[in-house]
């Protein structure tokens, strides 16, 4: 294992395969163990991997949509100014 995930958790052990870092990292490497085998690991780390990516997008998504709430809001209430400034300066005139 390379250095850095070493220095993640201490090292522990299922079976003939070992793994390192935090518990809830640990219960997803003993779920992998029902495949035992390095490769399959791997592929359990690049669907956490992708897992990851995909609430980051979903993140963006409500930034987002939050930013085009809040500049929709924003452009109303300027819009509704400005028609009763214009209504008030219509009914002085006439």
């Amino acid at each position: 294992m390379p250095k850095s995930v070493r220095d993640l958790g201490e090292k522990s052990s299922v079976g003939n395969v070992h793994f390192y870092g935090s518990e809830w990292l640990s219960g997803l490497f003993v779920w992998s163990l029902v495949w035992q085998g390095e490769s399959k690991i791997m592929i359990v780390i690049i669907i956490i991997i992708i897992i990851i990516i995909i609430i980051l997008l979903l993140l963006v998504v409500v930034v987002v949509v939050v930013v085009v709430v809040v500049v929709v809001v924003v452009v109303v209430v300027v819009v509704v100014k400005v028609v009763v400034v214009v209504v008030k300066v219509v009914m002085v005139v006439v």
